[in-house]
């Protein structure tokens, strides 16, 4: 954990830098942890729509499938993924 920790105090609002903490936070089984500072990144910046796809895998994790059809969906606005796909030609 020492490197995402030494980039988040070079650049500690960095949403690519946190949502990396996040993801090691979580994958080492710290997800109280890795919740926190994920939400708080997607909320301090709701257009990086990387965090919104930690937090849905997080929130999968927990059996939390609404929370995660949300969070999906909502990663799938920011990246431009047409909401019925099966409707294209």
């Amino acid at each position: 954990m020492a490197r995402p920790t030494r980039a988040q105090a070079l650049d500690p609002r960095n949403s690519a830098v946190l949502n990396i903490k996040a993801q090691a936070q979580f994958y080492s089984g710290d997800v109280d942890s890795a919740l926190e500072l994920i939400s708080a990144t997607a909320d301090e910046d709701p257009g990086f729509a990387w965090s919104f796809n930690a937090l849905s895998i997080i929130y999968l994790s927990q059996g939390d499938f609404a929370g995660y059809l949300e969070i999906y969906a909502r990663l799938g606005d920011l990246i431009g993924v047409p909401p019925n796909r099966a409707d294209l030609p």
